[in-house]
């Protein structure tokens, strides 16, 4: 029996980068604000054949977020992803919850690639359990979580393609909300 403390095996993270979406002076949508969602994975190769498949299959597990793993998902995804498609000014601040992998004395190659060519990206952690923060919870991720398992999977390649269709149909009027915050000072 599994202990209830005890994490279990099939639990997955994915990084997933959003913003306020942007509207022309029509109020015409010109960005939805969805830049991209990556999944903390890795994939191996089967060592002995099984009943489920031969010796050399590709297998795709999930991992454990780490330091390492955030920085490197930063560095070569979401950060080249903002350079891409983001439609504005190159400064932006990227707030990120206050999770450990989050945080780190020396991101030197996370900040190399977030001042690179021009941009002036800026990383803030957002207060713990701060309910002026948790929008992107409570509203915009719990819905991409319920239209995910809406979707039957066995695996985890086929949760990773339930993600990324639910990230692809969520709708734009819920991203408008779940990014917006007012704040009373």
């Amino acid at each position: 029996m599994q202990s209830p403390r005890t994490k279990p095996s099939h639990e997955g993270y994915v990084l997933v980068a959003v913003a306020c979406p942007r509207y022309d002076a029509e109020g015409r949508l010109t960005f939805d604000g969805k830049i991209g969602l990556w999944p903390v994975v890795e994939t191996t190769l089967a060592l002995r054949n099984s009943k489920n498949r031969p010796k050399g299959t590709p297998i795709t597990t999930p991992v454990e977020m780490t330091k390492d793993i955030y920085e490197r998902l930063l560095t070569q995804n979401a950060i080249p992803a903002v350079n891409r498609i983001w439609p504005g000014d190159k400064k932006i601040v990227d707030q990120q919850d206050n999770a450990s992998p989050h945080r780190g004395s020396d991101r030197s190659a996370v900040k190399a690639a977030a001042t690179a060519d021009g941009w002036s990206i800026t990383f803030v952690s957002q207060p713990p359990r701060s309910p002026d923060f948790n929008v992107l919870d409570l509203g915009w991720f719990r819905s991409l979580q319920a239209l995910q398992s809406s979707k039957p999977t066995r695996d985890i390649d086929g949760l990773i393609v339930a993600v990324n269709a639910a990230f692809d149909e969520m709708l734009r009027c819920l991203l408008a909300v779940a990014t917006t915050t007012t704040f009373h000072i």
